[in-house]
Formats: structure tokens, sequence, C-alpha cells
């Protein structure tokens, strides 16, 4: 737990804030990003022609075609291009696992330190599931 211990002090090396430190184009050794990253992060954002979410695939993968990605079969895919087998049941089991293993005062330091990262991702989120939705009433 010692990277909680640095992660409390503001070091970098916790990658709090990972994806709006990445996505707003900024250095990222900045201590703390700011609100006025996350605006930027957005703007980033919204340069991409395509963003899937792993968590809700079938919803969004449809967004590959349009850059010319025409997939043959639904599922998900490893690194090489196969296609590997859904998310078994026991993955899940063992990522809630590794969550409980924190103290709420843990917890609540990891919350604290991503917070823009978690606005970030359900803001990213919603758009994604939004232009998903009207790309799909535009077919039909």
């Amino acid at each position: 737990r010692h990277i909680l211990e640095a992660c409390s002090r503001g070091i970098y090396s916790c990658f709090s804030n990972y994806f709006v430190r990445m996505f707003s184009g900024r250095d990222t050794n900045v201590p703390s990003p700011s609100r006025v990253m996350l605006e930027e992060a957005k703007a980033n954002f919204l340069r991409f022609s395509c963003v899937v979410l792993q968590e809700q695939w079938d919803e969004t993968v449809g967004c590959l075609s349009n850059i010319g990605l025409h997939l043959n079969v639904k599922g998900r895919f490893n690194v090489d291009g196969r296609i590997s087998a859904p998310l078994a049941p026991d993955n899940r089991k063992r990522n809630e696992s590794y969550i409980e293993g924190f103290s709420s005062e843990e917890m609540d330091t990891l919350l604290r330190l991503n917070e823009l990262d978690m606005e970030f991702y359900e803001w990213a989120k919603g758009f994604i599931l939004r232009s998903t939705a009207l790309r799909s009433r535009s077919v039909t």
C-alpha cells in the first residue's frame, strides 16, 4: 500500500488523474491536474473518430465501421487481432476482491486523487453513447 502514501503526497508516479493528464496534451508532470486540463482533455477527446468502451463493446463497436474497420463477428479482440473469449465472471470477482482489499481511507484517497478522471470518464461515456444512439437512429 505504499503507493497510496505516495499518491496522497501528490507524487506523479501514482498516475492520479492519468487520463486527464494524457488527453489534455499538457506536460504530464503537473503536480495536480486542474479543471482547465479537464476541459482541454474533453476538447482533445472530440478529435477522435472512434472510441470503443470495452464494458459496452456491442453498443460502441459500430463506430469502427465508420472509419473503415468492418468486423464480421462481435466479440472482444486481443492486441494482435484474434478474437478472445468474453470476460469471464471470475475476472469480475477478482477485480471486486482486489478493491475490497482497500480500507475506506485508502479508497477515499484513490477516489480523491482520480476525481477528474472519473468525471472525464462519465462525460466521455455519455458522449460516446449519445453519439452511438444518434448514428443508429440515422441508419434505421
